[in-house]
């Protein structure tokens, strides 16, 4: 009897908290789906492009997934801890958001940047070729598009199916009371999402895997064509760029996460055409061995049989 009244308190309190009645719309769990499959399907296509053109070594790949594992756990997480013990700092940050946001990209950055450059130069004193360099980048890309976008759809394809299926009220069974406002709050947040939100994620996987690759080439280009030490500055101005849709997103000046990846997108289209032009310039003999490679197959292929025309009677 008592586990009936809780019941009913719960249900009645929900009630009036958030509508019970409603559901996520199929066209945003459409949306979900596909994001996901394009998350799958773009770092997959491209390890296939590049296993095609052989020489590829599997630990270039898992390189570049301790890269990202490196730099966002261990030396993110050393720099803030080191914050923490500064107390003027530490509170100058917590009474400033914006100030805060803009230290932590920065944090983020530093870190993401020495975990690469430190890992890639370990890993290519003994490892040669751009083919395996891009394979790093795609390690790196891997790490970080499952741990950001892969979770956040993954979460929201579940929690959709489960009011779908099962009904709001359903979410909140066995619920502490004091756990019921924050709950709510979190779903309201949930169904307020727009389907289109849920596309962007998927065309964010495109255009930051195009971001990623760049990157990469242009780390490729720094230590292995010896380029001088301010092709370094370069590399770290290109990565904070890509940061200004955040900031601007963070801060309120961009109030739509929509526009936020249309800034994104074209920020990474201008650098993915300046990069295309400085492999040109700079690695014409790295473009024509993947091109070479790309013929290999057809190269080798055996001769088709010429038809035979049987004579008619």
């Amino acid at each position: 009897m008592e586990s009936l009244k809780v019941s009913l308190l719960t249900t009645t309190n929900v009630a009036d908290l958030i509508d019970v009645t409603q559901k996520v719309p199929i066209i945003s769990i459409i949306a979900m789906v596909f994001s996901l499959i394009v998350l799958i399907a773009v770092p997959v296509a491209y390890f296939i492009y590049l296993k095609n053109r052989g020489n590829i070594q599997m630990i270039t790949l898992l390189g570049g997934l301790v890269a990202y594992m490196a730099g966002t756990g261990i030396v993110a997480q050393v720099i803030y801890i080191g914050i923490t013990f500064i107390k003027p700092v530490n509170e100058y940050l917590i009474n400033n958001s914006n100030v805060s946001l803009m230290v932590s990209i920065l944090i983020s950055v530093t870190a993401e940047l020495v975990s690469i450059f430190a890992i890639y130069k370990l890993l290519f004193k003994k490892i040669v070729g751009f083919d395996n360099g891009l394979l790093f980048g795609l390690g790196f890309f891997i790490g970080e598009i499952i741990s950001t976008v892969g979770m956040s759809l993954f979460s929201s394809i579940s929690l959709a199916m489960a009011i779908n299926s099962n009904g709001i009220e359903a979410m909140f069974e066995g619920m502490e009371q004091s756990q019921i406002e924050e709950s709510v709050y979190i779903l309201k947040t949930f169904l307020e999402i727009s389907t289109s939100e849920y596309l962007v994620q998927g065309i964010h996987t495109v255009f930051g895997f195009m971001f990623r690759i760049g990157l990469i080439v242009l780390i490729y280009m720094m230590f292995e064509k010896k380029l001088p030490m301010y092709f370094v500055a370069i590399v770290i101005a290109v990565r904070c760029i890509f940061t200004i849709p955040y900031v601007l997103y963070g801060v309120g000046i961009v109030n739509s996460v929509v526009v936020e990846e249309i800034i994104f997108a074209a920020i990474t289209v201008l650098f993915a055409l300046g990069v295309l032009y400085v492999m040109k310039e700079k690695m014409p003999e790295e473009i024509e061995k993947l091109k070479e490679k790309s013929n290999k197959k057809s190269k080798n292929k055996p001769a088709k049989m010429p038809k035979i025309v049987m004579p008619k009677d």
